[in-house]
């Protein structure tokens, strides 16, 4: 199901309280807390966070400077700058590029955040143990198409700062939010300690407590966040058309504001899964860190959701049915590789001690995938066609789409993405290197072979993507059913009781018409010919669509 962001323009291709103002006088009690930075993929030497509570409040602040510099090591703390106008109410969070000064600025009178380009939010260092990028090569200037990526965020109460003797102080899960969840690395807090995971915790977690912070003060807040993460940072709310979500979650208030955990875990589900629909969007952890299971829930008939769940449900058994268990099946001339998730490996993963590739790097990253099977087919001889089988794909990670798109043409792969916030909209074309021989010009693709794409109401995310690409540049045929939608990347957000949500974020992949007019692509991508679903895997009837 999960998208992630394909940082290219961005250097990726990765409460309820009363207002303060600098003039309160207001006590601030200070506590140093553990942190614990539990992934490898960025070296975080910082071991506390200082933790700052406000009056008789008590939720968690923290100083937005130190807060920076506690992460330094996942973002670039030595390239920030912090300042403020004296008698003026915005606090300024600024780095610069050579071409560019990326600023976030804090009104606390006024409560507002204001960007003047998303990436403000996206000083982050590369990760360490994976390398997102390899054998992708960026072949044009990014092309601004719509907007100019400014935006402010009215919280209308949901947050305060307060400013005094120099710093801002700003609740901690918003600051989490803002600098961590963006990115791929969420901080979490227990009322304990701080711990910090790479994506998000997962269901093999056991060394955290769950949280102690039920008392009707976090609870509010953790409402709050949610509200605000709706409205401001879920990509598919102008999609939808709603303009404010805060009308919406009024209804499931009375429940997520709850201490018991049956009865908030119940709201997040019936919101989140239920009434939102959206494959890309799920209650994931619960506070109690165990994975929420989905099996038997009632989604809306006839939804996203019941739709996906439904066709990946039967294909599976078709495929037990057809006894499909190996990576490649042939007829006559025709080879059918299947295909799962588009994965990019760590090194560990992909190479040994002396940096020779692992007989199983396969397993883990999807260039090695396709080149394994790629080897076969042509060790195997006598075969035409090749048909990748998408059909039960859920996506995955867009820098190895491309990688894998790289096996099918030699064309630049163009694409277009919209950052839903400040409504920006780039579009640039990426070039694979498919044999890794550090050339991006020797036409390495397989482009011998006749290629064909079979997807299904089951081929979401990424690999929706990828099909949408098939077509718009004339790749290869699609064949099968239309595929099942999902544009936008993945965010992990957590909330303040721990609880992990994922959501459709704020980057979206989209089609660029010629008059610079869009097409989303979160309703799926149509196929060229439709192929029935009980044929998907009668080896003949695929090789006949060659013919």
């Amino acid at each position: 199901m999960k998208k992630r962001k394909l940082m290219l323009f961005l250097p990726i291709l990765m409460l309820g309280l009363t207002g303060c103002s600098a003039g309160e006088d207001i006590s601030i009690k200070s506590e140093e807390k553990d942190f614990y930075n539990k992934t490898t993929e960025y070296n975080i030497t910082s071991n506390k966070i200082n933790t700052y509570y406000l009056g008789d409040s008590t939720l968690e602040y923290v100083d937005v400077k130190e807060f920076i510099k506690s992460l330094n090591g996942f973002l670039n703390y030595d390239t920030y700058n912090f300042s403020k106008v004296p008698f003026d109410s915005v606090y300024t969070v600024y780095y610069k590029t050579e071409s560019y000064r990326f600023r976030m600025y804090f009104d606390y009178v006024n409560d507002t955040i204001s960007l003047n380009n998303s990436q403000a939010l996206g000083n982050i260092i590369t990760t360490k143990d994976t390398d997102f990028l390899y054998g992708l090569e960026e072949q044009t200037a990014n092309t601004v198409i719509n907007g100019g990526g400014e935006t402010t965020w009215e919280l209308n109460g949901l947050f305060d700062f307060h400013y005094k003797d120099g710093s801002l102080y700003i609740p901690f899960i918003l600051a989490n939010t803002l600098f961590c969840s963006n990115n791929y690395y969420n901080v979490y807090y227990n009322g304990e300690a701080y711990y910090g995971y790479y994506n998000s915790v997962d269901e093999t977690v056991t060394d955290i407590k769950p949280t102690t912070l039920l008392d009707s003060e976090h609870r509010l807040a953790n409402y709050n966040l949610i509200t605000f993460v709706m409205n401001n940072l879920y990509g598919l709310k102008d999609y939808k058309k709603i303009e404010d979500y805060s009308t919406i979650l009024k209804k499931h208030k009375d429940e997520m504001i709850s201490s018991d955990f049956d009865t908030y875990s119940k709201a997040y589900k019936d919101f989140f899964m239920y009434y939102l629909d959206d494959p890309h969007t799920t209650y994931y952890i619960n506070s109690n860190f165990q994975r929420e299971r989905y099996t038997d829930y009632p989604f809306k008939e006839d939804g996203f959701m019941r739709i996906q769940i439904d066709t990946s449900k039967q294909l599976k058994q078709l495929k037990t049915d057809n006894d499909i268990t190996n990576d490649i099946d042939y007829y006559e001339s025709t080879a059918i590789i299947h295909f799962n998730e588009f994965k990019t490996g760590t090194k560990n993963q992909v190479f040994d001690e002396n940096k020779n590739v692992k007989e199983t790097a396969k397993d883990y990253d999807s260039y090695y995938f396709m080149l394994d099977c790629m080897k076969k087919i042509e060790a195997h001889g006598g075969i035409r066609n090749v048909m990748l089988d998408l059909s039960t794909s859920p996506g995955g990670n867009i820098a190895a789409m491309f990688r894998v798109l790289g096996f099918l043409t030699n064309q630049d792969l163009t694409f277009t993405q919209l950052n839903t916030i400040g409504n920006l909209a780039a579009t640039a074309s990426m070039r694979c290197d498919t044999n890794l021989n550090g050339s991006f010009t020797d036409n390495d693709a397989y482009i011998d072979y006749n290629w064909g794409v079979l997807t299904s109401n089951a081929t979401y995310s990424a690999a929706n993507l990828f099909a949408a690409t098939i077509k718009k540049q004339s790749i290869c045929k699609l064949y099968g059913e239309k595929t099942g939608g999902g544009m936008c990347a993945v965010t992990p957000i957590v909330l303040g009781d721990c609880s992990t949500v994922y959501i459709s974020g704020n980057l979206a992949f989209i089609s660029k018409n010629e008059n610079n007019t869009f097409k989303f692509l979160e309703a799926g991508v149509e196929v060229d010919t439709e192929v029935s679903r009980n044929n998907f895997y009668n080896f003949e009837e695929i090789h006949k669509l060659f013919n």
